[in-house]
Order: structure tokens, then C-alpha cells, then sequence
């Protein structure tokens, strides 16, 4: 894959996490959209085949994947469990 192809895939990605991000703030957005285990293994192919994925497949797994994700960054999420994200945090994971 070319430099330029992977900058274009990583905007793809930043675009689509900062949606994800965004959508948290907006009380209107479900803090899940629950779906049952069954349901989920139909939903998203966590596969991996020796041919791999092409970037858009790729890309729309993690959209998938976040759709169906329990949103612990969203204002109305209460649970025991951890919420929130620490940015300075992200980002040193992706340096």
C-alpha cells in the first residue's frame, strides 16, 4: 500500500472516530443499541481469512463495531464499569 493511501485510510478512520466521539455529546444518542450475542455474531465479522481485507472492509467492521459498543463516554452512561477516555492518553497509545 502507498503512503498516501494509508494518510487517506487514517483520515477515514479519525473522521469516523471523531463522529463516534461527536455523537456521544447528543443526549438523543442511545448509550447502546443493544443487540444480543446471536444477533452480534451475525452483525460483525470479527474473521480473519488468509486473504485478509481490503481498507473498506476493514473500515466498515470498525463501524460496526463501534455501532453496537457500549458508549462509556456518553453523558447518560452509569454503570459500575470505568467511563469516559482520557485524550492525552489515546494519543500517546497511537504514538
Amino acid at each position: 500500500m502507498l503512503f498516501n493511501e494509508n494518510i487517506e485510510t487514517w483520515n477515514e478512520l479519525t473522521t469516523l472516530l471523531q463522529n463516534y466521539f461527536e455523537e456521544n455529546t447528543k443526549k438523543d444518542t442511545p448509550v447502546v443499541e443493544y443487540a444480543s450475542a446471536s444477533k452480534l455474531k451475525g452483525l460483525i465479522n470479527l474473521s480473519l481469512d488468509k486473504s485478509g481485507a481490503s481498507t473498506q472492509e476493514l473500515l466498515e467492521e470498525v463501524k460496526n463495531y463501534l455501532k453496537y459498543s457500549v458508549r462509556t463516554t456518553h453523558p447518560q452512561f452509569n454503570n459500575q464499569l470505568q467511563a469516559g477516555a482520557n485524550f492525552e492518553s489515546l494519543l500517546g497509545e497511537i504514538v
